[in-house]
């Protein structure tokens, strides 16, 4: 009775052990498959976000170690099919993340582009806003100054036409110059000097002696100046 405790004790474990590595296969090829299903998930979502065209190496090599993981799991090499699958996750996520980090880089370049690109469009428009305003004050001004000439245009025309229909004045009588000339005339005549009284007789001679007389004549020239 004591040796069949003994030996039920002893085959106890490994029946217990024999039992149990069916249950932990299944749950590793499980595990192999679920990896599997991950990895082929993930590969599919990184064609959708344009891996195969941005990155095609990197999409080639998940596919691979995808195809690795099923051909070991099909083998019953569970362990290797779930870190195969495991490596097809991680490199598809890879994939994706700088998939999306390349597109973002370009979105923002394109959209500095796109601003620069406006901001120079928007420039050429305001140099061009202001030469048409240059443009237009200029093109007032030569208005301006075209019916300036025409208005002094057209007071010169009518002072011609008034001057010629105007007869002309008479000329100016000529300048009158006046010239005073006197002429001085000198007459002479006797007069009979009286000679000195004496008180004894004596015989008296009159003797005459010339008399100057001035007679001044004023005579006036008149002279015409033309």
């Amino acid at each position: 009775m004591a040796l069949a405790l003994a030996s039920a004790s002893i085959l106890a474990p490994a029946i217990g052990l024999g039992l149990s590595q069916p249950a932990y296969a299944a749950g590793k090829g499980d595990r192999a498959q679920a990896a599997i299903a991950q990895a082929d998930g993930k590969i599919q979502a990184a064609g959708t976000a344009g891996v195969s065209t941005e990155m095609p190496e990197r999409m080639a090599r998940a596919k691979e170690f995808l195809a690795t993981a099923r051909e070991a799991a099909s083998s019953g090499h569970k362990d290797d099919a779930i870190a195969a699958a495991n490596h097809a996750s991680a490199e598809a996520d890879a994939a994706i993340g700088e998939t999306q980090k390349r597109k973002t880089e370009r979105m923002s370049a394109t959209t500095a582009r796109v601003g620069a690109q406006a901001a120079e469009a928007n420039q050429r428009a305001d140099a061009a806003q202001q030469h048409a305003e240059v443009a237009t004050a200029r093109a007032e001004n030569a208005e301006h100054s075209a019916q300036v000439s025409a208005r002094q245009a057209e007071v010169a025309q009518n002072a011609a036409v008034a001057a010629a229909a105007t007869p002309p004045a008479p000329p100016a009588p000529p300048a009158e110059v006046k010239t005073t000339v006197t002429t001085r005339e000198v007459a002479t005549h006797n007069v009979a000097a009286h000679a000195a009284v004496r008180h004894r007789v004596v015989k008296k001679r009159v003797v005459r002696k010339p008399v100057a007389t001035i007679r001044q004549t004023t005579t006036t020239v008149t002279q015409k100046v033309n």
